[in-house]
């Protein structure tokens, strides 16, 4: 029942965007026992399908701004990123 719970409060909180790995990590380590390795572990998996859909729904609706971020995979990457995030207005 615990690992149910821990999963519904994990799942809330990512879906709220506040990062539900801080909180599956804490849980399976302090409350259920498991070593930090495995619960790291444990939210890699979690992480993989949110991450999938989250992008999956910033694409469809249109939030992607494609310009940008294939700006960010160019040799410039990491300044034109911060760059255009931080000092371009939309």
């Amino acid at each position: 029942m615990l690992n149910i719970i821990i999963g519904l409060i994990s799942g809330i909180v990512s879906g709220m965007g506040m990062g539900g790995g801080t909180i599956l990590i804490l849980c399976l380590a302090l409350f259920l026992g498991k070593d930090q390795h495995i619960a790291q572990g444990a939210n890699l998996i979690f992480f993989i399908p949110t991450s999938i859909v989250s992008t999956f729904m910033n694409v469809k609706q249109k939030l992607v701004k494609w310009k940008i971020r294939n700006n960010c995979f160019n040799m410039r990457g990491n300044w034109s990123c911060y760059w255009s995030k931080n000092f371009r207005k939309s």
